[in-house]
């Protein structure tokens, strides 16, 4: 009998973490018309879910979905909303080296100037990359990124310095 109290409870909250990972799955999958079919049906665009809590198009962007983080940004999903520190999905393509992510998420309204709780912008992601295992990118050279952040917006703060850098390892 109690298993079956078990059985029964599992299954309660696994339908509710379904439901809710079900736009974060489509996104993280790459499927665009799943996410596209799912926002109709009234999932929120801008839904947080998964380990780290993060909103559906910074799931997209981690994976490198250009076409979830495309069908995402068209239903209304935020460009500039991202982790609770301040880490946006700018930063986190500009980071990996995916320009064209970057160029997507620009095109959206994505700010090249926000600033995460360390004061790092998208363009500071783009020169030191990031430790992570699913796109280990620190040291090295992202110019082409670099080069649509500063096409963007060519008045960033440190935008010159960097582009010296640039130029020097391209």
């Amino acid at each position: 009998m109690r298993y079956v109290l078990y059985v029964l409870l599992l299954l309660a909250c696994g339908s509710s973490a379904r439901d809710e990972g079900a736009l974060i799955a489509a996104a993280r999958n790459g499927d665009a018309v799943r996410v596209t079919q799912l926002v109709r049906q009234g999932a929120d665009p801008n839904q947080r879910a998964g380990v780290n809590g993060w909103p559906a198009l910074l799931h997209a962007v981690h994976k490198h979905q250009l076409g979830s983080a495309a069908a995402l940004l068209a239903a209304g999903a935020d460009p500039n909303r991202g982790y609770p520190r301040g880490y946006t999905p700018l930063m986190m393509a500009a980071g990996y080296g995916h320009t064209d992510t970057v160029k997507l998420l620009l095109a959206h309204g994505a700010n090249a100037r926000a600033t995460d709780d360390r004061g790092d912008t998208a363009l500071d992601y783009a020169r030191d990359g990031v430790n992570d295992v699913d796109g280990f990118t620190l040291f090295r050279c992202q110019d082409n990124v670099a080069r649509a952040l500063l096409a963007a917006d060519p008045s960033q703060p440190n935008g010159r310095s960097w582009w010296a850098k640039v130029k020097r390892c391209a």
